[in-house]
């Protein structure tokens, strides 16, 4: 079988690749002109695709002989706004898919974002929960969603749509990369009374829900991938602490809103003059909301299971930036 995964460079696509390789497939990588390819030394069956899904005449041909389609290319921002989001992530998405009309395509899994569903003042979130998206990459992959579904419908292809919270593991360079380098530094305080809640998947258990979820998803249905459980962020600074030998730390707690107005302020002042800050507000809405997402559904109709505990993960992940030089 002949499956195409697009953003086969970034941080998910590097990972399952080899895992596609190894259980037989042949692919087609869509990747850019830029793109480090270094990671597929050494797998045969791999072909290369050079292309851009902004644009739509580096496309042709793409869809020759695909059976399955990994769409994992996007563009992540939390930029208020971001054109770029929506160039890459809702229109490039069409256009990809309009390559896929009519060419006998079993299935098109798209993989979007947590973020697409806004700040939901619920403890458990599902699949048929939703909240107007904050950022622009998330109101760009609801958009996304949507656009999906019409031009899906419209045009008989089957698709699958995977919603992921952070993704994390060796490798990963974004949010619990920045949280644990706050941490080191003491600067990873609590924020309010109750638990901030950081809802997130290991690297390998994501790309295994990823399989299930073109085996055995259901057409039109969306599903959570992530953990049991979101995690509290007082369990990682522990194990952080642990796992970079340091000594117990006393971490402030601040109240809710003045640091809400606070971040507000630098916001502002990071969008005037560029300035980049470790945090966002709403990174802080997000902690705070003391949401969990269910996978209730991805177990019942995928047998999907995490399987790497957040312990594990967070050992792993602190190995690879020690080993790296990243902390």
């Amino acid at each position: 079988m002949k499956v195409l995964v697009t953003g086969a460079t970034g941080y998910l696509g590097r990972t399952l690749i080899p895992v596609l390789h190894d259980a037989g497939y042949t692919i087609r990588a869509l990747v850019r002109q830029s793109g480090d390819l270094s990671f597929l030394s050494g797998l045969r069956n791999v072909e290369i695709f050079y292309g851009d899904i902004t644009k739509e005449e580096t496309l042709e041909g793409i869809e020759k002989d695909i059976e399955y389609v990994y769409h994992l290319a996007g563009h992540i921002s939390h930029l208020k706004d971001d054109q770029t989001c929506f160039d890459v992530n809702l229109l490039g998405t069409l256009n990809l898919l309009k390559r896929f009309v009519g060419s006998g395509l079993k299935k098109f899994l798209f993989t979007t974002s947590s973020a697409a569903l806004g700040v939901i003042r619920k403890k458990t979130v599902t699949e048929t929960n939703f909240a107007p998206p904050v950022t622009a990459y998330g109101m760009s992959k609801y958009n996304a969603e949507l656009a999906i579904k019409e031009f899906a419908e419209k045009h008989a292809i089957s698709y699958v749509i995977v919603r992921f919270t952070h993704i994390y593991g060796p490798g990963e360079v974004r949010d619990l990369y920045k949280i644990i380098k706050m941490i080191k530094k003491g600067i990873f305080p609590q924020v309010g009374l109750f638990p901030n809640l950081f809802p997130a998947v290991y690297l390998d258990d994501a790309v295994r829900g990823l399989m299930l979820a073109m085996g055995k998803g259901r057409p039109g249905e969306t599903y959570i991938l992530t953990d049991e459980t979101s995690q509290d962020t007082r369990t990682i600074r522990r194990l952080v602490r642990k796992y970079l030998g340091i000594r117990e730390k006393w971490y402030p707690v601040l109240p809710k809103y003045p640091t809400l107005l606070m971040f507000s302020v630098l916001d502002w002042i990071s969008q005037t003059t560029g300035v980049k800050f470790p945090a966002t507000k709403k990174n802080i809405q997000f902690i705070t909301a003391g949401r969990n997402f269910s996978i209730d559904k991805a177990r019942r109709e995928l047998g999907y299971e995490p399987q790497v505990s957040l312990e594990e993960g967070v050992k792993k992940t602190i190995e690879y930036y020690l080993q790296e030089g990243l902390i």
